[in-house]
């Protein structure tokens, strides 16, 4: 048989010797398992990045990035893909506040540069607004308000919300980044930013890449929680939010948002624990 199958007679009585399953092979089925275990625990937001994140520093799993795309692409596992925005013509520059920011969303130390935006979502009992504040050092979101109406009175308690939690550094004030909004053009909103000593940065007008790290939240949140289920009640938007922040977003920004590297330690924030909504 081994001549007519073309297989070597050694190939053949080690593969009899070792039980008929390579250590490999093993391991191979043993990691699918706990790669589809994971998937589900995670509601199938994780991607094989993050996936093998998860991998490594919850179950110590010594695994490459490739191995575990292999694995996720043939058992049909992945995370929620991104939408592409088609390009609109940036709008003019208001000349009185400037972009103090000019597209660098990084920041080398913390509550150094913030950015802020709204956003809204379907409800059974209505619309929900929400506007978010963003550490640009880290990536984690440091205020989040929601309202029914979107109003300057919901920027204006984000923001004492950031600045109440959050520790300045001396000597330096905060950059509070935003759009053109009606909320972020009011003067209540000009008023809390000067009774705090924050700096005022805008983009320009109908340009959503001036305030492009914002605009990630809020695709990840709608992508990962919004669009997969329906909130009955804007209460309920509200909790399933928190819990989405508290529990998944802030505990994965890390400082470096990148491709896991074999052998790379990835902290998690330490502002919040690690628990699974």
């Amino acid at each position: 048989m081994c001549p007519i199958l073309h297989v070597c007679r050694s190939k053949y009585y080690a593969w009899r010797q070792r039980g008929q399953e390579s250590p490999r092979a093993r391991s191979n089925r043993r990691l699918l398992v706990l790669i589809r275990s994971l998937h589900q625990e995670w509601n199938g937001i994780l991607g094989y990045r993050r996936m093998c994140v998860r991998l490594r520093q919850d179950h110590g799993e010594s695994i490459g990035i490739r191995r575990v795309r292999r694995f996720m692409r043939s058992a049909g596992l992945s995370g929620v893909p991104r939408k592409r925005r088609p390009y609109r013509k940036p709008g003019r520059t208001d000349p009185n506040v400037p972009d103090l920011l000019q597209r660098e969303f990084s920041a080398q130390q913390p509550n150094l540069a913030w950015v802020t935006d709204i956003t809204e979502f379907r409800t059974g009992e209505g619309k929900l607004y929400l506007c978010v504040i963003q550490d640009l050092y880290d990536g984690t979101v440091v205020s989040w308000k929601t309202q029914s109406r979107p109003t300057a009175e919901l920027v204006v308690s984000a923001v004492q919300w950031a600045v109440e939690k959050s520790a300045r550094p001396d000597g330096k004030p905060t950059i509070l980044h935003s759009d053109h909004g009606s909320q972020y053009t009011s003067n209540a909103y000009r008023k809390c930013l000067q009774r705090y000593g924050l700096r005022m940065s805008m983009g320009r007008v109908r340009t959503c890449a001036d305030n492009a790290s914002a605009e990630s939240v809020f695709a990840q949140l709608k992508r990962e929680l919004v669009h997969r289920c329906r909130f009955r009640t804007r209460q309920e938007a509200t909790e399933r939010i928190n819990q989405y922040f508290l529990n998944i977003y802030n505990p994965w920004r890390r400082v470096a948002i990148s491709t896991p590297k074999p052998n790379t330690k990835v902290a998690l924030d330490e502002r919040t624990n690690g628990a699974v909504c």
